[in-house]
């Protein structure tokens, strides 16, 4: 009888051990399938994407209505969501404006020919503390719509306007060139008139009257150029601009 109950015995432990490794399997596919559908879950829902949305200012001060677009893209700007050109530079204007802060951003509204159409300056301040302010770009007004002018105001550009409407050029093409030019927006244009050009070679100590690089020039002294290079740099009577904050 000893052996025959140890034997019952036996398979009974051995039948017991069995239903412990069944449940298990059970649990890890119950598991393995709750996992499954929760993970699966989320791609089944689309969210819309987040866009973030400005208030533009319903006006801007002393700006014509027509200008607003051109300020809301400067407003863009100034809230981190304007589109940047591949140099990381603002679309209306070459000015790296990512190293001014945007309390000195702004525009400036003055008719600068007395034809009764104001047209719009962009400003940048200065990167010292100075109230000086610096011309990025220039429209006016043609059929009711902003009209660009067309001029670069690059980095190496500085742009200077002068109370008799004479706007005046100075660029620094590297290699000692420089180029100085004067211009005219006559009344109604869209586009500027240029009146005076000169050009400078100053490794060789060489000054032009006219456009050197098509051909167009004279040979004039260093005294002459020097004269129209002051005009350039200090025009003698400079207009005034109020400038106006972006974020009025």
């Amino acid at each position: 009888m000893k052996p025959l109950f140890a034997l019952i015995l036996c398979l009974c432990l051995l039948a017991l051990c069995a239903c412990g490794q069944a449940v298990p399997e059970e649990t890890s596919a119950v598991t393995t399938t709750t996992t499954a559908t929760t993970t699966a879950a989320p791609s089944t829902t689309t969210e819309a994407p987040t866009t973030l949305s400005i208030n533009y200012p319903a006006s801007y001060k002393d700006a014509p209505a027509a200008y607003k677009p051109v300020l809301d893209d400067l407003y863009k700007f100034v809230q981190s969501l304007h589109r940047e050109l591949e140099d990381g530079r603002l679309d209306l204007g070459e000015l790296p404006f990512s190293s001014i802060p945007s309390g000195k951003l702004g525009y400036a509204v003055k008719d600068i020919n007395n034809d009764s159409t104001p047209e719009l300056l962009l400003l940048a301040g200065n990167y010292s503390d100075t109230e000086e302010y610096v011309i990025c770009s220039l429209f006016t007004l043609t059929n009711g719509k902003p009209v660009h002018l067309g001029m670069g105001f690059l980095e190496r550009c500085r742009t200077s306007i002068a109370a008799d409407g004479t706007i005046y050029e100075r660029v620094w093409n590297g290699a000692g060139r420089e180029n100085l030019s004067s211009y005219l927006l006559k009344p109604g244009a869209s586009e500027l008139t240029r009146l005076t050009e000169y050009d400078s070679d100053g490794m060789h100590s060489l000054y032009f009257k006219g456009n050197y690089y098509h051909g167009e020039w004279e040979y004039v002294t260093e005294e002459e150029y020097n004269a129209f290079y002051e005009k350039c740099d200090t025009p003698p009577n400079p207009m005034q601009f109020n400038f106006i904050p972006i974020e009025q």
